[in-house]
């Protein structure tokens, strides 16, 4: 019989897996037109699902740099909702999780600690039912040990390159930790 990867799979692994503190500027390319508000919410959180999160979670996504935020941007981009001739905003955010550090999916002990492999880490999440990443990310949220998820970008994955993505939860950002948009230098918002 298979294992199923729900959240009641992960949530006793997780306290056998290392944490690794995170303190770096992330980049995230959205759709201004997906941004709620005005002045727009760089740290918007739509609750819909994603790679990394169930629906009702407040996850943001970004990038470790602009060539993956791109690849993501297009990879994600719905032609149907958006016109490409829409303007689109590229933003950058420090983050500093230490505290509360990541669960990195990039680090192959950790991968073998929740029994996941590339078939999991690159399954299609826009399915109709909940993926093993989905619910890691539920896991990862409900047990507030770790601030976010550090995992490989698919994009970059079918392109034979290994790039970082960090999927962050807001409930799991506390401080001392934060994550803080940057603009000319400063911040601008800011978790917690």
């Amino acid at each position: 019989m298979a294992t199923i990867l729900d959240i009641d799979y992960f949530l006793p692994l997780l306290s056998a897996c290392p944490g690794k503190p995170l303190t770096a500027t992330l980049v995230h390319r959205t759709p201004y037109g997906a941004l709620a508000g005005l002045p727009p919410d760089l740290l918007f959180t739509s609750r819909l699902s994603h790679r990394y999160n169930l629906a009702g979670s407040a996850c943001t996504y970004w990038s470790a740099d602009e060539t993956t935020t791109q690849w993501e941007f297009e990879d994600g981009v719905d032609p149907v909702l958006t016109d490409p001739l829409d303007p689109v905003l590229l933003h950058h955010a420090k983050v500093h999780l230490v505290e509360r550090p990541v669960l990195d999916l990039l680090d192959k002990n950790v991968l073998d600690t929740l029994g996941l492999g590339e078939e999991e880490l690159f399954d299609d999440w826009r399915k109709n039912e909940p993926v093993a990443t989905q619910y890691l990310g539920a896991a990862v949220e409900a047990a507030n040990a770790f601030s976010a998820i550090r995992y490989p970008s698919a994009p970059a994955h079918r392109r034979g390159e290994t790039r970082a993505n960090v999927a962050i939860f807001r409930a799991c950002v506390l401080a001392p930790d934060w994550v803080q948009v940057i603009w000319r230098g400063g911040p601008i918002m800011r978790w917690p």
